[in-house]
C-alpha cells in the first residue's frame, strides 16, 4: 500500500512536471532548427532566452527532490545573504543540453564543466548561449554561458520579453563536449 501511495505521488509529480513545461514553453524564446555538421565552423553560436518562475522552480524542486529553502523562502534566502528566492544553479545549466539537443537531434552529451558566477532570482530572464568552439568528426566542443538579463519592458512586438541585452551580467559558464549526429546521414 505506501509503495502504491509512493509510486502515485512520483506519477502525479511527473503529470505536473508535464503541465509545467508545456506553460514553460510559452515563455521561452528558443530558435529551433536541426542543423548539418558540415555547415557548422568554430565561432558558431546557439542561443535561447527564458524566464523561469516560481511554479517552474517548484517543479524542479519536486522532480530533483531539492529541498533548499534558498530557492523558494525568502526569509531563508535573505538568511543566507541574499536579496529574493535564487534559482538553482544546474537549473539554468540544463539550458546547455538543451539548446545542444535541440538544434542537433540525437545528440550525446558527454561532459559539462561549470563555473557558477552570479545568482538568478527567480523570476529573472537569462540567456543561455552555446559557442562552437572544435569539431572534429562528430565530436564537438562548446563554451557556455548563461547571463542575466535586463528586466523587461513591454513593447508592441514581444510583450513580456527582454529588449535591452546591451547590459548583462554572467551567471554561469562552462565547457560542454557532446556527440553530434548529422542530420544528413
Amino acid at each position: 500500500m505506501l509503495r502504491s501511495l509512493q509510486l502515485s505521488k512520483q506519477l502525479a509529480i511527473h503529470i505536473h512536471a508535464l503541465s509545467s513545461f508545456e506553460n514553460a514553453m510559452q515563455r521561452f524564446d528558443f530558435p529551433v532548427q536541426a542543423r548539418s555538421l558540415t555547415s557548422l565552423i568554430p565561432g558558431n553560436e546557439f542561443h535561447c532566452v527564458r524566464q523561469f518562475t516560481a511554479e517552474d522552480v517548484e517543479t524542479f524542486l519536486k522532480i530533483t527532490g531539492d529541498a533548499n529553502l534558498i530557492h523558494t523562502n525568502s526569509a531563508a534566502a535573505i538568511a543566507a545573504g541574499l536579496q529574493a528566492p535564487i534559482l538553482p544553479g544546474i537549473m539554468l545549466a540544463s539550458l546547455f543540453p538543451a539548446i545542444i539537443g535541440t538544434n542537433f537531434p540525437g545528440a550525446i552529451y558527454l561532459s559539462q564543466t561549470l563555473k557558477f558566477r552570479q545568482p538568478a532570482t527567480v523570476e529573472s530572464w537569462v540567456r543561455a548561449t552555446v559557442r562552437l568552439e572544435k569539431l572534429s568528426g562528430s565530436r564537438a566542443s562548446f563554451a557556455t554561458e548563461c547571463v542575466l538579463l535586463p528586466t523587461p519592458t513591454p513593447n508592441k512586438d514581444k510583450v513580456g520579453t527582454p529588449q535591452d541585452e546591451s547590459t548583462t551580467t554572467v551567471l554561469l559558464e562552462g565547457q560542454a563536449l557532446a556527440l553530434l549526429k548529422d542530420i544528413n546521414s
